[in-house]
């Protein structure tokens, strides 16, 4: 009796059938018979309408014709890769043919637009600044999204922002980051697409860009009086955007960077026989100045005075060993020298370095005794009449005369020896009037002699060490006067 007639596509499925059973029960597993998508095509069945099956499905063979849309794509057995989380929506609604065109011939679907122009279509919000990622101009969409699915944000080619754009964007060196670059938020600054702004930046640009996360640092210096140049022209004058080997992101040392564009602090501190600790070490020129702005000229910290005390309110040790004597409490004292009650500590100081003893801006004895020369005393004759020491008798160029004896000329120019103003001077400040000090050192020794000296209405006293007391006279009838009052 013969078999009844099997259609030849019935008997292909038997056949592999019993061949997967074979194959299971060789492994000694328990089998599934895996029905294949080119089968059903060839039935003319639509893979949508196919019975639901349990169990792994393998990927079918590319198919040999034509397929249509209607007949589905994203199937167990076809494309099932582009199925679950982070479809692209044309996929995610089987709506292939918004992307592509009907097969042309060996499963091939050719796209309904070339490059960006594809994409464009529907996101035709893109396309309109006027800088583009390069990204966008050159490799197109695909250079970032995948067209289909991804486990990533935003369909990215890599597993986050960061990965995506590394693919093109070697990470910056250096164990100082920025924040946003640390925790890999290019977006944070940088707009994906296009940007009206150079680098693709957002907010604006220079610290208009900046001003989105440091808007209290940015306002205040758009209050202050005084304001970095460098900040008008952009942050980055100063400051690296991703990361760097140095503290707050600069790209050159601290103070090197500085003296890049204020060539003439430059040349004074490259110059200077007698720096300035302050200037070549640690925190250099932030050390007294705000980067940034500030309310006080020359972008100081604080006044002048303040921003010294800051450092000299101890002692401190010059860079030749020299020790610097503490100044704490020179404020409070009830005679302060004019520059310093002014906060004017360059009157007299060269703040940056210099070519003198003590960073003096002009000459000033400092020894005891030596050969006059006026020259000597340029720094106090700057400010005081260099008649006080010139003329041996006057009635209007110093307080500190007997009769009309001028007493200065005496002490420093009248023997044929001069001598520094400190050794009868505290030059900063002093608890005695005329700045008269309280003590001195005898002879640059270690042995500090009481002054003693006394204000008189008419004029004054003092016994210094071992000296007998000796009183000056300027004459009668003149009114009394206060300590504290001019030479």
């Amino acid at each position: 009796m013969s078999r009844p007639s099997e259609s030849r596509a019935a008997r292909r499925r038997k056949l592999l059938g019993g061949l997967v059973v074979a194959i299971c029960a060789v492994a000694g597993t328990i089998g599934v018979v895996f029905v294949f998508n080119a089968l059903a095509i060839e039935d003319g069945i639509k893979p949508s309408e196919r019975p639901a099956r349990s169990g792994p499905v393998q990927p079918a063979p590319r198919p040999t014709q034509v397929v249509s849309f209607e007949q589905g794509c994203t199937t167990a057995e076809c494309h099932a890769g582009f199925l679950g989380v982070g479809v692209h929506e044309p996929v995610q609604q089987a709506a292939c043919e918004a992307c592509h065109l009907p097969d042309s011939g060996g499963h091939t679907y050719p796209l309904v637009a070339e490059g960006d122009g594809l994409c464009r279509k529907c996101h035709e919000e893109l396309g309109q600044g006027s800088i583009q990622h390069a990204a966008m101009t050159k490799e197109g969409c695909l250079a970032c999204h995948e067209p289909h699915r991804s486990d990533a944000p935003a369909l990215l080619v890599g597993e986050d922002v960061e990965t995506t754009c590394r693919r093109c964007h070697a990470r910056a060196t250096g164990l100082v980051r920025h924040e946003p670059y640390e925790q890999g938020r290019c977006a944070a600054c940088h707009e994906p697409h296009e940007s009206e702004y150079a680098g693709l930046l957002r907010g604006g640009a220079g610290r208009d860009h900046c001003r989105q996360c440091h808007a209290d640092l940015v306002e205040r210096v758009e209050s202050l009086r005084h304001t970095h140049a460098g900040i008008e022209r952009d942050c980055q004058s100063c400051h690296s955007a991703h990361a760097t080997t140095r503290e707050s992101l600069l790209t050159r040392d601290a103070g090197v960077g500085c003296l890049e564009c204020h060539e003439q602090i430059r040349a004074t501190v490259e110059e200077a026989a007698v720096a300035h600790g302050a200037v070549m070490d640690g925190k250099r020129c932030v050390s007294c100045h705000n980067p940034h702005a500030s309310d006080v000229p020359n972008m100081l910290r604080d006044q002048q005075a303040l921003v010294c005390m800051a450092c000299h309110d101890k002692e401190q040790q010059a860079r030749d060993g020299t020790l610097i004597r503490s100044m704490k409490g020179m404020g409070a004292a009830e005679v302060v020298h004019g520059p310093v009650e002014q906060s004017q500590c360059s009157a007299c100081h060269s703040v940056h370095g210099g070519t003198r003893d003590r960073l003096l801006k002009q000459l000033a004895p400092r020894v005891v005794y030596g050969p006059f020369d006026i020259r000597n005393y340029a720094l106090c004759f700057q400010c005081h009449d260099q008649a006080l020491a010139l003329e041996p008798t006057t009635t209007t160029a110093t307080q500190f005369r007997h009769g009309e004896r001028n007493l200065h000329w005496v002490h420093l120019a009248g023997r044929g020896q001069g001598r520094s103003c400190g050794q009868c001077h505290a030059v900063h400040a002093s608890a005695s009037p005329r700045l008269i000090a309280e003590q001195v050192a005898y002879q640059e020794s270690q042995w500090m002699m009481e002054m003693n000296f006394k204000l008189q209405d008419d004029g004054g006293s003092c016994a210094p060490g071992c000296h007998e007391p000796l009183t000056y006279v300027r004459g009668q009838g003149r009114p009394a006067e206060s300590p504290g009052g001019g030479p």
